[in-house]
């Protein structure tokens, strides 16, 4: 549970870039004295939890491509220890207009894959790391009965 770095982009003012510019480059440089103590303790001292975490996640990597089995229709594009990316089986539907009727009639919360960039109005990126469980099992199911047919 350590944060990594972020990419992102920012506009401002040239002399308000030079200021962000300075305490960027310290942050990367040289981490906190304070966030290099508490690394140092706890990288033996949580071995163990680490590794049940890890298996934790996997077992839900695991469970959601299952569970996928139960909802032919969704593609599985691509998956990673965290967020599935599936394209949508409604064409000519974007998945910005499919996330918003999943989430509000449905209780499955998915971000639309043109929040990822241009080209994928038919994809969404579900998250399924910090799900139980049977929700991480049940997503196939619940995505069958939530929309109309095409």
């Amino acid at each position: 549970c350590m944060p990594g770095h972020r990419a992102g982009a920012m506009i401002a003012p040239p002399a308000a870039m030079a200021e962000v510019t300075k305490v960027l480059d310290c942050i990367q440089i040289c981490a906190p004295r304070a966030a290099q103590a508490a690394l140092a303790w706890a990288i033996p001292a949580l071995a163990a939890w680490r590794r049940a975490t890890a298996d934790q996640v996997n077992r839900r990597a695991e469970l959601f491509r299952a569970g996928l089995m139960d909802a032919p229709d969704w593609q599985l594009q691509s998956m990673g220890a965290y967020f599935a990316y599936l394209a949508h089986p409604y064409q000519g539907r974007d998945a910005s207009c499919v996330a918003r009727t999943l989430a509000s009639g449905h209780g499955i919360l998915a971000l639309p894959g043109s929040y990822f960039g241009p080209g994928q109005a038919a994809s969404l990126r579900f998250a399924f790391a910090n799900v139980s469980d049977d929700v991480a099992s049940g997503v196939g199911a619940r995505l069958c009965g939530a929309l109309p047919p095409r």
